[in-house]
């Protein structure tokens, strides 16, 4: 009986915190910034930094940062809506698109995947949340990572 005990207080303790952690991200978040292996971008400075750039090509780096600069015009005003039901919404100046998303803890890490409707890549991040803030990790080795704020 207190096996039997044990694993209903574990099964449903674990279930309060994946509860705990969709009801934290539910709402509205805007981007801040991104960052890759190629190029760092913070949304509210409007500054970009390209990574790995030869500085002696100056043709190069300048064109780079035309193109960062056009498609981050794009990411600017881009807010993440997640909702109760598990649906999110990606909306960009020029689309909104759909997804589901799921939210696992296991091994003290919380993770985040998401599938856009149509689509059948999945997008899976490490997810915390601090300060009012939310920070994306990739979980692959593209060491990608996005910081919202509350919109």
């Amino acid at each position: 009986m207190k096996f039997l005990l044990s694993i209903f207080i574990l099964v449903t303790s674990f279930n309060g915190n994946c509860q705990t952690s969709q009801s934290k991200i539910l709402g509205k978040w805007k981007i801040l910034s991104l960052n890759d292996r190629e190029v760092y971008y913070n949304f509210k400075t409007d500054s970009a930094v390209l990574k790995g750039l030869d500085s002696t090509t100056k043709q190069d780096t300048s064109i780079g940062m035309q193109n960062l600069r056009l498609t981050m015009a794009i990411m600017k005003n881009t807010v993440y809506v997640f909702a109760n039901n598990r649906d999110l919404k990606i909306v960009r100046q020029d689309s909104i698109q759909k997804a589901k998303y799921k939210i696992v803890t296991a091994n003290g890490k919380t993770k985040l995947t998401y599938n856009r409707i149509g689509d059948t890549f999945v997008d899976s991040f490490y997810v915390t949340i601090k300060m009012n803030m939310l920070f994306l990790k990739s979980t692959d080795n593209s060491e990608f990572n996005m910081i919202f704020e509350r919109d």
